[in-house]
């Protein structure tokens, strides 16, 4: 049940090829180096508008694919292969399961089509700290007559300094709510916050923001449904990138191995290393079918989906940190200079761990949901 289909095997191998040709590891680095003010290429996010990947779970009425989260983690697994920084987690993921989950026909009306065709950047703003916590948001809504008013901070938010609109979870009258905010509303500050791994970032602050109630996303009492359902969808797609990043490290690690000669022999030949290679090989393998199975239950509604989804993003986060950190010992002292690719995917893999909740965060999630 968790092999691909046809037509999932046809977004794999023309996104691959896709990524492969316009954004290999060297495409992060020429941002990184250039210091870009976006951290993306406007124009590869024009492409997957053109080619439907930027629409994956827009839905058709609204000129999207209207496919499923599981479609969504093929996506996510082969940009995690080439580090390719785009908004498709933050405005393909994020952002529009918040405007479906919703229900909010003008928003959608307003954003989805712009989504589906790669023409906007939207970013999702759920934490106000460096520790995960999105129960508290560190924001709040005050309403008064038809207006109301946001203060507060959030920090970590992908792609939040490009994002034209950022939908903002904050307590009104003691309920979570999420409001759809325009960058350049008065009162709005971004500070894009420099990533270790070149990705982007920002840290936004709200000082007396006047909003309308066309900016609610929908009633107080249903803002919770919305966040837990963004929060699914993120951490199963971060999840997912770190899946394809482990493959790729350890891929690189092994073909090393086999080039990399000492005492007169490949290193690969020694028996402790393929020891090595062989459980990082079955840590991912463990941490992929844990995470497809999860994208699986989002998709169904299964009633353990909540639990599946920490899982996922705890067995990811571990495996892919497990290759970074192997690739590099087994590189010798080479592996963490800028010389070669394989501090990028170590950083990279540190930073989407701790994205929507790191391994611990999850393992503790894990207990808490089955009682322990």
């Amino acid at each position: 049940m968790l092999n691909f289909n046809d037509e999932q095997r046809m977004i794999r191998d023309n996104l691959r090829q896709l990524l492969t040709s316009e954004t290999p590891v060297s495409h992060l680095r020429a941002l990184r180096n250039a210091r870009s003010s976006d951290g993306i290429s406007p124009a590869l996010w024009k492409t997957f508008g053109e080619l439907g990947f930027a629409g994956v779970l827009v839905p058709e009425e609204f000129g999207g694919l209207g496919l499923s989260l599981f479609d969504a983690t093929i996506v996510a697994e082969e940009y995690g292969h080439t580090l390719t920084p785009s908004p498709f987690l933050s405005t393909s993921v994020m952002a529009t399961t918040a405007l479906v989950v919703s229900g909010n026909t003008h928003l959608m009306r307003r954003f989805l089509p712009e989504i589906a065709l790669g023409r906007i950047v939207m970013a999702c703003a759920v934490d106000t700290g460096p520790h995960h916590d999105p129960r508290m948001p560190g924001l709040g809504f005050a309403r008064s007559g038809a207006t109301v008013t946001a203060n507060g901070t959030k920090t970590f938010v992908v792609d939040g300094h490009i994002a034209e609109t950022v939908l903002v979870t904050g307590l009104l009258d003691g309920e979570m709510t999420v409001a759809a905010v325009a960058r350049d509303t008065p009162g709005v500050t971004v500070r894009r916050q420099w990533m270790m791994d070149a990705h982007n970032s920002a840290a936004l602050k709200f000082e007396d923001v006047q909003l309308n109630q066309m900016q609610l996303l929908s009633d107080p009492g249903k803002g919770r449904d919305i966040l837990d359902a963004v929060l699914a969808a993120g951490r199963i797609v971060v999840a997912a990138e770190l899946i394809g990043l482990a493959d790729e490290v350890l891929s690189r690690t092994i073909a090393y191995l086999k080039e990399r000669h000492q005492f007169g022999r490949p290193i690969g030949s020694f028996q402790a290393l393929q020891h090595r290679a062989a459980l990082q090989f079955a840590e991912i393998e463990q941490a992929r079918a844990a995470v497809l199975k999860a994208a699986r239950a989002v998709d169904e509604g299964a009633e353990n989906a909540e639990l599946m989804v920490s899982v996922a993003k705890a067995k990811a986060g571990e495996a892919a940190l497990g290759a970074s950190e192997e690739a590099v010992q087994m590189h010798g002292g080479m592996g963490i200079t800028d010389d070669l690719d394989i501090g990028l995917f170590l950083k990279r893999a540190r930073v989407a761990d701790h994205l929507l909740g790191n391994a611990h965060y999850h393992v503790t999630r894990v207990a808490a949901l089955t009682g322990y």
